[in-house]
C-alpha cells in the first residue's frame, strides 16, 4: 500500500503571532532606537528615549506602537499612578494632618505654602544684606584716624557678646553710650618721646628749595599714582615753615610725608634744571645724593611712631618711603614699605566702604585713592 505523500510548501513561512503579554521586544521600534541600534521598549515615549531625553517618534505606518505592559485597567488610570497617589496621601497626612484631598483644597494649601516660602526668601535676603552691612565697623577717632573691626575680629565678637548680655539684662541707655566710646584707642603709650620729632625742623631745607623739590616730585615722581592731596600738602608745608612752637608726636605722619617728598624730589632735581656736562657726570657718579639719604635716614627714625599712630598720614608716609627705595632696593625695602602701607590702610578700614554721612566726601575720596594706589603698587 502506497504511503501518503506529504506536500512540502516552498517559500518563506509566516511566524506565529506572539501575544502582546508574552513579547520580549516591542512590535515596532521607534526611530531613535533604530538609529542607535538599541532595544526599544515600546510606548510613546519609550523608556530608553525618556531616559536619554530624546524625541520618541515612529514611522507613519498603519500600526501604532503597543505598550509593553498591560497595566492600564478599565478606568484608564495606570496602576503605578494609583500607587503613587496612595503614598503621596500618606506623606501629606503625616505632615499636614487630616486634610481634604479635593483639588480646590490642595490648591489652596499649595498657594499658602508658596507665599510663605516667598516671604521667608525675602526675609533671608534682607537679613543677609543686614549681616553684610553690620558685620564690620569703622568708627572715626579723628579726621585722619579710623578704628576698623572686621567680621572675624576679636573686637566685634566681644562687642556682640556684650550687647547680647546687656539685652538679656535690660541695661540702660547709658551703657549703650559707654559701649560706643570705650575701647577705641591707639597704643600711644608705645610711642617714643617727642624729642625725635622736634629735631625734624633741622632737616627742613630752605623754603625756596622745599618748593623746588616739591615741584620736582609732582612733575616727575608722582606719575599715575596718588600719594597725597596737593592742596593739603602745600597748606601743611606753609604751616610747618611758619610755626614757632616745637613739634609733637602727632605731627610725625605729616613730617615724614614732607621729608620723603623732598627726598624723592632730590632724585629728580637734575631734571628740573638745565643739564651741563659736569652735572651729568656728577649724577652718574652719585645716583643717591647725600641730601636725600639724610632725609630718608631721619624719616626711618619715625617709623615706630608711624606704625603706632596708624592714620591716613602714615599710609602716605610709607608709600613715599617705598617710592624712594624702589630704585635702590626694589626686592627688599620698597615692598616692605608698601606692605606696611597696606596694613595701615586696612587698620583704618580704607579697603571697606564707608557709610555716607559719617565722613566728608573729600576725605572719602582721599581714602579711596590712597587705598588703590597702595594696592596697585604692592601688587
Amino acid at each position: 500500500m502506497a504511503e501518503p505523500i506529504t506536500k512540502i510548501h516552498k517559500g518563506r513561512q509566516r511566524r506565529p503571532r506572539v501575544p502582546e503579554s508574552q513579547r520580549k521586544r516591542a512590535a515596532q521600534a521607534c526611530l531613535p532606537c533604530r538609529q542607535h541600534k538599541e532595544k526599544c521598549g515600546g510606548g510613546n515615549p519609550c523608556p530608553r528615549c525618556q531616559q536619554h531625553q530624546r524625541t520618541c517618534r515612529y514611522e507613519s505606518t498603519g500600526r501604532r506602537p503597543v505598550p509593553v505592559r498591560n497595566d492600564v485597567p478599565d478606568d484608564g488610570v495606570p496602576v503605578g499612578w494609583k500607587a503613587k497617589e496612595l503614598q503621596m496621601k500618606r506623606i501629606i497626612t503625616h505632615f499636614l494632618g487630616d486634610v481634604s484631598f479635593e483639588t480646590s483644597d490642595l490648591q489652596q494649601i499649595a498657594d499658602t505654602l508658596d507665599n510663605g516660602r516667598n516671604w521667608s526668601d525675602t526675609d533671608s535676603l534682607e537679613s543677609h544684606d543686614a549681616t553684610l552691612t553690620n558685620d564690620y565697623s569703622i568708627d572715626p577717632l579723628s579726621t585722619s584716624t579710623m578704628h576698623y573691626s572686621g567680621e572675624l575680629s576679636h573686637w566685634n565678637f566681644s562687642r556682640m557678646l556684650e550687647r547680647r548680655l546687656r539685652s538679656l539684662g535690660n541695661s540702660t541707655g547709658q551703657d549703650k553710650d559707654h559701649d560706643h566710646v570705650e575701647g577705641f584707642f591707639r597704643a600711644t603709650a608705645l610711642q617714643s618721646s617727642g624729642s625725635c620729632v622736634a629735631l625734624a625742623k633741622a632737616y627742613f631745607p630752605p623754603k625756596h628749595i622745599a618748593e623746588f623739590l616739591t615741584n620736582a616730585f609732582l612733575t616727575f615722581g608722582e606719575t599715575n599714582y596718588f600719594y597725597f592731596h596737593e592742596a593739603t600738602f602745600r597748606e601743611k608745608l606753609e604751616f610747618y615753615y611758619t610755626i614757632e612752637h616745637p613739634l609733637s608726636i602727632n605731627d610725625a605722619g605729616w613730617i615724614c610725608t614732607l621729608l620723603m617728598t623732598f627726598a624723592i624730589g632730590t632724585q629728580f632735581a637734575h631734571m628740573q634744571t638745565k643739564p651741563t656736562p659736569a652735572r651729568a657726570a656728577a649724577v652718574e657718579d652719585s645716583p643717591d645724593d647725600q641730601i636725600g639719604l639724610e632725609l630718608y635716614r631721619f624719616s626711618c627714625r619715625l617709623i615706630p611712631d608711624l606704625i603706632t599712630a596708624a592714620s591716613v598720614e602714615t599710609v602716605q608716609a610709607f608709600l613715599l618711603l617705598g617710592v624712594y627705595t624702589l630704585p635702590i632696593d626694589t626686592s627688599g625695602l620698597a615692598y616692605i614699605y608698601y606692605g606696611l602701607a597696606i596694613k595701615m590702610a586696612i587698620q583704618n578700614g580704607m579697603h571697606r566702604k564707608l557709610s555716607e554721612g559719617n565722613v566728608a566726601p573729600e576725605i572719602m575720596e582721599i581714602r579711596n585713592r590712597l587705598w588703590w594706589s597702595a594696592y596697585s603698587l604692592e601688587r
